[in-house]
């Protein structure tokens, strides 16, 4: 009888187990898929860029890291609005991945005070996870408008 009960309980730990991996799979491939950038969105804006502002795109560093911003695959135009001289994005393209649709403070550290070579704002973004396990949008980088 001991035995059948021991035999029970481990059988339901390891389908527990199962079923929370599995679960946890699912989500895990879901939101990859949720947050990875749409390479086709871009294929057609980077193939107008000129030579120049190809390289410009592929040369943006975080100003505070020295990481690389990537490239226009990683980019998106923008729209801004300063506000107590700080500036606020948001991307309204229908072609965009980017998810940021509601404006966003662009935090300080971040904002690349080289000119613009491509002119329009533009916002380097990544998907990440907050410490309340909810994802959140992080700012990597941001090119002003207008050649600042």
């Amino acid at each position: 009888m001991v035995g059948k009960i021991i035999a029970w309980i481990v059988t339901a730990v390891l389908v527990t187990a199962v079923v929370f991996y599995a679960l946890a799979y699912k989500a895990f491939v879901l939101d990859a898929v949720t947050w990875a950038p749409s390479a086709h969105a871009h294929t057609h804006d980077w193939a107008q860029l000129t030579p120049e502002q190809q390289k410009w795109f592929g040369s943006q560093r975080n100003p505070t890291t020295g990481d690389s911003c990537c490239s226009i695959a990683d980019g998106a135009w923008a729209e801004e609005d300063i506000r107590d001289g700080e500036y606020w994005v948001r991307c309204n393209d229908e072609r965009s991945h980017c998810p940021i649709k509601e404006w966003m403070r662009v935090p300080p550290e971040v904002v690349i005070h080289d000119p613009n070579r491509n002119g329009a704002p533009v916002v380097w973004w990544r998907g990440d996870w907050g410490a309340d396990g909810k994802q959140i949008i992080v700012i990597r980088c941001y090119a002003p408008g207008g050649g600042v």
